[in-house]
């Protein structure tokens, strides 16, 4: 048995604006190239895709990015309202929206940061609690598929 729950990521969208994985990063592992992990808060992407997106997220929000002050976060503004543009992740087998709820966090007063960050470990994914937002999840390990059910969170 695998110890991690496998997904193939093909893509990543910000608005009209799409950002695919490269080739080496989708065969990297024969079984997926990304962890889907509810113990992981934030989402874990390849450098090269999360700094095209963060590129093009500072030219869709409105707000001026600022340093992380806890030296984590790849982007953060000085704001708690931050207008998030559409964001999917582009599986293959669907597509995940990705809830503006929680695409931000507040980690000090005034400042909000993107829940998701570049890897630190080359070649290693995963797509974190944070990204799952709003989303009733099933892992069916038996005919190894994955289902997302869209669920307005915030009435648990």
């Amino acid at each position: 048995m695998k110890p991690f729950y496998w997904l193939v990521l093909d893509s990543v969208s910000v608005g009209n604006k799409t950002f695919p994985l490269q080739r080496s990063s989708l065969e990297f592992y024969s079984y997926g190239n990304i962890i889907i992990d509810s113990g992981m808060t934030v989402t874990h992407l390849p450098s090269d895709v999360f700094d095209s997106m963060k590129s093009e997220l500072m030219k869709q929000i409105q707000e001026t990015p600022i340093d992380d002050p806890q030296g984590f976060f790849g982007l953060c503004f000085s704001s708690v309202k931050i207008k998030v543009p559409k964001i999917v992740a582009h599986f293959v087998g669907g597509d995940v929206e990705l809830s503006p709820r929680r695409l931000f966090e507040q980690v000090e007063e005034g400042i909000s940061c993107l829940t998701i960050v570049p890897s630190y470990m080359e070649g290693v994914s995963v797509f974190g609690i944070k990204s799952q937002v709003d989303y009733l999840v099933g892992l069916d390990l038996e005919m190894n598929a994955v289902a997302f059910k869209p669920a307005d969170c915030s009435k648990f």
